[in-house]
């Protein structure tokens, strides 16, 4: 009798512990998976305002009386367009994917301030490789152009390093020339969606493991890390 309702209780017991296994499994599928839609829309949101800012600086070039750059500009953001298509749902790709997404985009952006936007890369042979989120680069190298190139007369570096810290770290950095004629950014300016998408992008990929600096409207220039 007593060995009956030991046996019982012990598969009571191990039926209950099954069934907080599944039910802790089903909701971090269910985290995973909200995780992964707030991604892809974070991502659906900055590619919109990316191309808006392409077809803006375009359309400057139309206004300019520029026609054979805007068509060459047409024709970049084309071959630009194909290769997000093609790589669309992924969340994550090597940097040097990202960086040729970045030097297409920057073709287009040369063509519409020429001799004014000087690029400059740093980027280490040791981190072509290594995954970061898609278009992670792009919206800080947009407000390094809006927020400083294009507010200055002469010409305005922009550079992009990046570099390995310890064997699975990476550190990205975005620096821009400061804006001319009293224009000045400071910590306050969020500067639009693109600063505040990559912040939410990067808690939402790297919880606890990234970290995301902001050193805007310094009189040497500003960097994004």
């Amino acid at each position: 009798f007593y060995l009956y309702w030991l046996v019982l209780a012990a598969g009571y017991v191990v039926d209950l512990n099954e069934q907080k296994r599944r039910t802790a499994l089903r909701e971090e599928q269910l985290r995973t998976q909200l995780a992964q839609a707030e991604l892809a829309a974070l991502k659906q949101q900055v590619q919109p305002h990316f191309l808006f800012n392409s077809l803006n600086a375009i359309s400057s070039l139309m206004r300019e009386g520029a026609t054979a750059k805007a068509i060459e500009a047409i024709a970049l953001l084309s071959g630009l367009l194909r290769q997000l298509m093609a790589n669309g749902g992924r969340q994550e790709i090597e940097l040097r994917r990202e960086l040729d997404y970045l030097q297409c985009y920057l073709a287009v952006e040369k063509l519409r301030f020429e001799e004014r936007l000087l690029v400059e890369f740093d980027v280490g042979e040791d981190c072509l490789d290594a995954s970061v989120p898609t278009l992670i680069l792009q919206p800080l190298v947009e407000n390094a152009i809006k927020h400083g190139i294009a507010q200055r007369r002469s010409a305005g570096r922009l550079r992009l390093s990046a570099r390995r810290l310890g064997a699975d770290r990476l550190q990205l950095a975005v620096f821009n020339d400061p804006a001319e004629g009293g224009r000045r950014s400071d910590a306050h300016d969020n500067h639009g969606i693109g600063l505040q998408a990559t912040r939410a992008r990067l808690e939402r990929t790297y919880p606890d493991r990234h970290r995301l600096d902001c050193q805007l409207g310094g009189e040497t220039g500003s960097t994004v890390t």
